[in-house]
């Protein structure tokens, strides 16, 4: 769907456009750059808002992680100058792409105001569901097992909000701590441990890209089937890249 594809398309700008600056084969480099082009063309026609928060997202935290401030000095300019563009101008609203981002900051939004008023419904609802209605039970599908709830028919539209639905205050504490828990390790793992500087980049982009992704979850279920599986196999690849980063320097030349 619209949501899942963008986001997509978000991480592989992310991933892609930060790398192409730190490989080393210069048709690598511009391969890797083509493909960064190519998602910022497919998350602007994927026609979902919440796809612009990965990119957004992903400068700053690839800023943070660098440690540098001239890195952050300029994260932070491209930062201001787009959101400024996106909500203090009317530049380019012609344009039927760059009118549906620049909708994404306007809190009188017709879908804006729709979800928060499900949200507010949904809160008393679940003052005595700490565990939450059971999983798979969100966003209409307790019908399926000829359960009636009015929480069946507020759709949970954002991936916080349907677990928070499926397991209460509980299960969603329980996975917010633990992906913390995840970030913070792979972080520590790309900063502190890692040595080959190529190495380390990559894994700075993917960090920045997934911090991008999971705060668009906020809007949309888009971290479970298909791009669930690019996720996982993108947390696996952070924690074993020091078995990489150990075979890169001992093969680095002795000259």
């Amino acid at each position: 769907d619209a949501a899942n594809f963008g986001i997509t398309m978000g991480l592989s700008l992310v991933v892609f456009g930060i790398s192409g600056f730190f490989v080393k084969t210069r048709w690598i480099k511009y391969l890797f750059w083509l493909a960064a082009l190519t998602s910022t063309y497919g998350l602007l026609i994927s026609g979902t808002r919440s796809a612009i928060a990965v990119p957004l997202v992903g400068l700053c935290a690839y800023a943070v992680l660098c440690w540098s401030f001239k890195n952050l000095f300029i994260a932070g300019g491209i930062l201001i100058v787009i959101i400024l563009f996106l909500t203090q101008t009317n530049i380019g609203n012609s344009n039927s792409i760059i009118r549906r981002m620049r909708s994404a900051f306007n809190k009188e939004d017709a879908s804006f105001k729709v979800r928060g008023i499900n949200k507010e419904k949904m809160i008393p609802l679940m003052k005595d569901k700490p565990f939450g209605v059971g999983l798979g039970l969100s966003g209409g599908r307790m019908e399926r097992f000829a359960i009636n709830s009015k929480l069946s028919e507020l759709p949970p539209d954002s991936l916080l909000t349907m677990y928070w639905l499926e397991t209460g205050i509980v299960g969603l504490s329980l996975y917010l701590s633990l992906l913390v828990l995840i970030f913070t390790r792979a972080s520590y793992i790309a900063m502190f441990i890692i040595k080959d500087k190529q190495l380390k980049n990559i894994l700075f982009s993917i960090i920045a890209g997934l911090a991008g992704v999971f705060v668009a979850a906020y809007a949309n279920d888009i971290t479970t089937y298909p791009n669930g599986i690019l996720i996982c196999i993108l947390f696996v690849f952070l924690f074993i890249a020091p078995y990489y980063d150990k075979e890169l320097t001992q093969n680095e030349p002795t000259t």
